[in-house]
């Protein structure tokens, strides 16, 4: 493939590109043609999208209610939480991936266990943290949460799962209780948007990657003519990719990054340009376990935010490479892979009895072909081959003859 112009893609080469947004526009109308026959708008647990300060504080005041009338019957008070991790409670949909069935179990949090007293009081201690914060409009990181008494709270990954379990718990967004995530993602491209607060951030002028917003579903104005949306597993390879003037020489296109598993921001931003742009989107990953997973979690999302799958997941999503079937196909040297690990191979089995996998049986081909080669691959192997082989040769041949699964 030739490129017409320095900067400029010659897209009459790329008819496989443009038929495949074609079919994914055409199936978004049948979807919701589907939905409105039907009436179906998911589960009775998905949590809404926007929730006013009064409706949050009435439930935390709720919370407050059931506590205060068990102590006044000289009860025990309890919480109840959904077990969101527990493979039980999930369902899969096609159209959706992930999400909670509305018959969800429970556990309970009881304050007179010695066992589970601590947290019962520390999920007391940050809802009373989000209460005053949606009181006073101000926000806070999970960090800045930790942080404001480390010895109490003993770890972040406490205040973590806290965080999530009363987001479910409320079946109110986790940014609505005021709580932004701490963004670790990156995007560069053709787009520009703007922020909540009235910032304008114009990516296609940026020679540097632009970090992620904290607060994705205040950003408006978004501005794109991208042919496509390309999310990257790994900095090094974003990078590079930058480097290397892949956003120019393939202009209009976006990449995205979320620097390994995906933080929240980087997710919900993923879904927002798909909501608003309707454009084809790949990802780039590693040929491995790791890199399928998380890729996954771009997809179909991931068990323990199922009740957020509504808002997180692109079931539209393809993956583009590094595939396995790729490295045979490409000859790359045997000193360039990597072997499976007993960890690798027990996450590829997992993997492969998932029930998204039912519906993808060019994946459950490619995941037999790395458990049975036992070898996996980075996607800097490609450089074995040449040094900018990704940007010059893989990525355009991909795109113009339909390299997507």
């Amino acid at each position: 493939m030739s490129l017409s112009l320095p900067g400029e893609t010659d897209w009459s080469a790329f008819t496989l590109l443009d038929h495949h947004r074609v079919s994914l526009l055409r199936s978004i109308k049948e979807a919701a043609r589907e939905e409105t026959r039907t009436g179906e708008t998911g589960p009775s647990n998905n949590i809404a999208q926007i929730t006013s300060s009064s409706e949050i504080l009435g439930a935390i005041e709720n919370v407050i209610q059931d506590i205060v009338t068990s102590l006044a019957r000289n009860k025990a008070p309890v919480l109840t939480l959904v077990n969101r991790s527990y493979w039980g409670n999930i369902q899969f949909k096609d159209s959706v991936g992930l999400q909670m069935i509305s018959h969800y179990t429970t556990r309970k949090i009881k304050s007179d266990c010695p066992k589970s007293a601590p947290k019962f009081a520390l999920m007391l201690k940050i809802l009373s943290v989000i209460y005053k914060m949606v009181q006073n409009n101000t926000y806070s990181t999970k960090r800045d949460i930790y942080y404001s008494d480390t010895l109490l709270f003993g770890s972040q990954s406490v205040v973590d799962n806290i965080v999530n379990d009363i987001s479910c718990m409320l079946k109110i967004p986790r940014r609505s209780l005021h709580i932004l995530s701490t963004t670790k993602g990156c995007i560069a491209g053709n787009l520009s948007y703007t922020e909540e607060d009235g910032t304008k951030v114009n990516c296609t002028c940026s020679a540097t990657a632009v970090i992620v917003p904290s607060h994705v579903q205040g950003i408006r104005n978004v501005i794109t003519d991208a042919k496509f949306i390309l999310i990257v597993e790994k900095d090094a390879t974003f990078q590079r990719l930058l480097d290397d003037d892949f956003c120019n020489k393939f202009s209009p296109c976006i990449m995205i990054t979320g620097k390994g598993v995906p933080d929240l921001n980087t997710r919900l931003l993923v879904r927002k340009l798909w909501d608003t742009c309707h454009i084809p989107i790949f990802t780039l990953m590693d040929a491995d376990p790791h890199g399928i997973e998380i890729m996954c979690i771009y997809k179909y999302g991931s068990v323990s935010m199922s009740f957020e799958a509504h808002h997180l997941t692109v079931p539209a999503i393809r993956w583009l490479g590094l595939l396995p079937s790729d490295i045979e196909r490409l000859n790359i040297r045997k000193d360039a892979l990597i072997p499976l690990t007993k960890q690798d191979q027990n996450k590829l089995t997992s993997m492969q009895k998932r029930p998204y996998m039912a519906c993808q049986p060019m994946w459950k081909k490619e995941m037999d072909i790395m458990a049975a080669s036992k070898m996996k691959a980075e996607i800097q192997a490609l450089t074995s081959l040449s040094s900018d082989y990704l940007s010059r040769v893989y990525l355009p041949s991909k795109l113009q003859f339909g390299g997507w699964i």
